[in-house]
């Protein structure tokens, strides 16, 4: 049987396991305090212009993200496991499906470890940590048909690093051409008010619908892709 509930559940548990185990999510789980802390630390002395605190989860979310979001596919072509996995085990539909619920997950764990983390170092401040938490969460999964596209493209481990590269081209696109860059940063939810747990709303709506949607156009794609990949 190549199909099935219970098939999909032991992929997703694979699949998060291998993430956990990670190098690159070994080093985002201490980058994450290490950037978060010293925002907490200058703006404590003042020291800087514009709030840090914020600028700096910024900072950590970006990296974080570049870190964490990646479907393990070019690492699997590399190993042949891909093939071993679509021949022997499982449908090419269930093998993206697995890694993309198991890519969910690991987003949540994330945005609850960065919470956890952000309301210990500031002290109990629940609002900081819970909106930057739940931002990080959000973009990533929004990013996260854009990384899976770069994914089935281009043989890289880290597709956020193209995803942000394509971003910032767009962006200065717009600048150059006289465009207004406000609603690309918005759309992605990267000019939300700090702190502003109603700002997110359009963010959560295209987490819970575009997101979702975008995947459903790309499975059938990734599936004909991993289908030539493996004749």
């Amino acid at each position: 049987m190549r199909g099935g509930w219970p098939i999909l559940q032991a992929l997703v548990r694979f699949e998060l396991t291998r993430s956990l185990r990670a190098p690159n999510v070994r080093i985002a789980v201490v980058m994450l305090p290490v950037l978060v802390g010293t925002g907490l630390v200058l703006a404590a002395i003042g020291s800087a212009p514009s709030p840090p605190e914020h600028d700096f989860y910024r900072y950590a979310s970006v990296l974080t993200l570049i870190l964490i979001v990646n479907f393990r596919i070019a690492r699997d072509r590399d190993l042949g496991f891909d093939e071993f996995m679509i021949s022997n085990f499982v449908t090419p539909r269930l093998y993206v499906a697995g890694k993309t619920v198991a890519l969910l997950i690991l987003l949540i764990l994330v945005g609850v470890y960065g919470c956890a983390v952000s309301t210990l170092l500031s002290g109990g401040d629940l609002a900081f940590a819970s909106w930057h938490a739940l931002r990080l969460t959000l973009v990533g999964w929004v990013f996260s048909p854009p990384a899976l596209l770069v994914e089935m493209a281009i043989p890289t481990r880290m597709p956020m690093v193209y995803v942000i590269l394509g971003y910032v081209v767009v962006a200065l696109g717009l600048v150059g051409a006289g465009g207004d860059v406000d609603p690309l940063l918005h759309f992605f939810g990267l000019g939300s008010e700090p702190l502003s747990f109603g700002g997110l709303s359009p963010l959560l709506v295209r987490a819970g619908v575009a997101a979702p949607l975008a995947f459903a156009l790309l499975h059938p794609l990734c599936c004909r892709r991993l289908r030539i990949w493996n004749r």
